[in-house]
């Protein structure tokens, strides 16, 4: 058993989407690489998550933490695997289209800032 086992069994009995947010993993201690394919896999058989954010960060102080996806080319193309069209979109979908489109210059500027890696 998993330490998410039992709030993940709570959420499926309220029978609505799930969204897991900041999920991520760092080089040390392991296979980025081999964590991030079993992850997503695990991810795909749970029928319910419809939504997944990689916490996407690098984290400077006393001691850093880089959890961005492309710490390594090799943890990179195993988050591209683990994520390639199929179960996952490929593309945005219309409506995040369309509210792209609304955005005033600024926020577009904005979000030109944020660098994709998929």
């Amino acid at each position: 058993e998993f330490w998410y086992d039992p709030p993940l069994a709570y959420l499926k009995k309220l029978k609505k989407p799930i969204c897991v947010a900041e999920m991520a993993s760092v080089e040390q201690g392991g296979s980025k690489p081999k964590w991030l394919i079993a992850t997503y896999r695990s991810i795909r058989a749970i029928h319910q998550i419809k939504a997944v954010v990689y916490y996407d960060s690098l984290e400077k102080g006393s001691t850093t933490q880089d959890w961005r996806i492309d710490t390594t080319a090799a943890s990179l193309a195993a988050f591209r695997k683990a994520v390639a069209p199929g179960y996952y979109l490929a593309s945005a979908p219309s409506t995040l289209a369309a509210w792209t489109a609304s955005l005033d210059g600024a926020e577009t500027a904005y979000l030109g800032t944020i660098r994709p890696v998929y």
